[in-house]
């Protein structure tokens, strides 16, 4: 870590290409939400939507939010080993899921429910295979803030959006399905078909691509440029990096009476060291901007309450459901049982 002279603290960057960067050009780089290519906005944005009330800075919440709270401090260093056990947790489950495939796919497991059990395994096992790349470039290589870093980052924000949601939707459909199983029993050959079976695992993967349809509107990939100051001249009192290259330029001009400072290759001007650096982030799109929140709104509405907490709600009645069923069912066997043993 190093201080340019205005107490702001940077990290030295990598070698980019054939030119390596001795200062580093955006001060908030340490930041989690910018390490994830994601602009300052729409951090702001997410912190601003807590409902939650305002705490006064003298209570213990301020305490644990601050910087060098362990809580904090906890969690910068778990995101040092978070890139790793990610890894080794997507490698299981790829695993894990791919023996799945092959036992509910023999000839002799062929059943309706075995079948959507079939389809969750696929749409999780995409899931764990789709984060590997992304936990690699997240929090293992480098940083960077090229436009295919930030492509792949609003890639992975839809994509794994699409795969939860059918996850969801599969795992309702089977409670449904045995629902109805138990509660029409007698009718539960002509309801639960391999063909019925079929159409709803078919539905269950491209509605959600029409579901999520608020989130490819909410999110839009902007271009920022950088310019700043390499060399001994990073380290000066002066302002050293700014969206503004003339800004730069005026500070040279208050040093023109300066001689060039030296560096390895030899005397460099104040000029010469300026640099320029293109970052890409992810950010929320014009439309989500200027639809007076109407995009938040229904963004809120589509994945918040109907995607995530009605079928979590439907899935608690069901699932208490067939426990109600299973322990009846259970007490009748036992006395079965009974009446068995006293005959006897």
């Amino acid at each position: 870590m190093y201080s340019t002279g205005l107490g702001v603290q940077g990290t030295m960057w990598p070698e980019i290409g054939d030119q390596t960067f001795v200062h580093d050009p955006f001060p908030n780089e340490e930041d989690w939400m910018k390490s994830m290519n994601i602009s300052e906005d729409f951090y702001n944005l997410i912190s601003e939507s807590d409902n939650s009330p305002t705490m006064p800075p003298e209570t213990a919440v301020h305490d644990l939010c601050s910087p060098t709270s362990s809580f904090v401090v906890l969690g910068e260093n778990y995101k040092l080993l978070h890139g790793y056990i990610a890894l080794l947790i997507c490698l299981f489950g790829t695993v894990a899921n791919i023996l799945n495939l092959v036992v509910l796919t023999r000839k002799e497991m062929a059943t309706p429910i075995n079948r959507m059990l079939t389809a969750l395994a696929f749409a999780d096992m995409l899931v764990m295979i789709e984060y590997v790349p992304f936990a690699f470039q997240m929090y293992i290589l480098p940083k960077t803030y090229s436009y295919s870093s930030a492509a792949f980052v609003l890639f992975h924000s839809h994509f794994t959006q699409i795969l939860h949601t059918i996850s969801i939707q599969l795992t309702l459909t089977m409670a449904v399905w045995r629902y109805v199983a138990l509660k029409q029993s007698s009718q539960a050959s002509a309801y639960c078909t391999f063909p019925r079976c079929h159409r709803l695992i078919l539905a269950a993967f491209l509605c959600p691509i029409l579901i999520c349809i608020p989130n490819y509107l909410m999110f839009a990939i902007y271009h920022e440029r950088k310019y700043y100051f390499t060399g001994p001249y990073s380290n000066l009192p002066i302002i050293t990096q700014s969206p503004d290259r003339s800004t730069l330029v005026g500070s040279c001009e208050t040093l023109s009476k300066v001689p060039a400072m030296s560096s390895d290759a030899g005397p460099v001007s104040c000029l010469e060291s300026i640099a320029e650096f293109d970052n890409y982030l992810v950010d929320l799109s014009s439309l989500a901007k200027g639809s007076n929140q109407l995009l938040h709104r229904i963004h809120f509405w589509t994945f918040s309450v109907i995607v995530k907490l009605i079928p979590c709600v439907l899935l608690t009645f069901f699932m208490g459901w067939l426990v109600n069923v299973s322990a009846i069912e259970y007490k009748c066997v036992l006395s079965y049982i009974g009446i068995l043993v006293h005959n006897t």
